[in-house]
């Protein structure tokens, strides 16, 4: 939102119809483009994000969906495989910390325990890693989501998807 803020032109403008109490309002006067590159950064996620490991942003919309899908099968393949991996790695995560509690209140060996969780959180490390590279592969074609259309370059022509119900 820093970013919105700074590239917004607030112009002082006063309004006597919506302020009836004689003062005065702020207009901001939006500029489509740069509105529009506000929304490319915001809606598509870039790399060098904090990692989130097990969980990944759920696609915005359809059309941004369909939209990676068309422009890198490979890469919509390998989200969908990230997000498989991750759900995996959270499920042993939970299965290996109360197998490391149980054996913790009964006395036992956590060896096993421990090395489920470093499992884990080894798979939650490959999910990042494959998710990111999804997402690399299809800023490499030049995607970009702004809310409503989905577009990409494509043999040195951009192509767009804008999904339809």
């Amino acid at each position: 939102m820093r970013i919105a803020a700074k590239r917004l032109k607030i112009k002082y403008a006063p309004n006597q119809s919506l302020n009836r109490s004689g003062g005065s309002v702020f207009r901001i006067k939006r500029d489509p483009a740069m509105l529009s590159s506000i929304r490319a950064a915001r809606l598509t996620p870039s790399l060098g994000r904090f990692a989130m490991l097990f969980f990944h942003p759920m696609w915005d919309s359809e059309t941004q969906r369909l939209g990676k899908k068309a422009c890198t099968p490979a890469g919509f393949a390998l989200h969908g495989l990230a997000e498989g991996i991750g759900f995996l790695g959270l499920a042993l995560l939970a299965v290996s910390g109360i197998a490391w509690m149980w054996k913790w209140l009964a006395g036992g060996p956590r060896s096993l325990a421990a090395a489920g969780l470093t499992l884990a959180l080894a798979l939650g490390v490959a999910s990042e890693v494959m998710f990111q590279l999804s997402w690399w592969l299809a800023l490499r074609r030049g995607f970009q989501y702004d809310g409503y259309e989905a577009s990409w370059l494509e043999h040195g022509s951009r192509k767009s998807y804008k999904f339809t119900a």
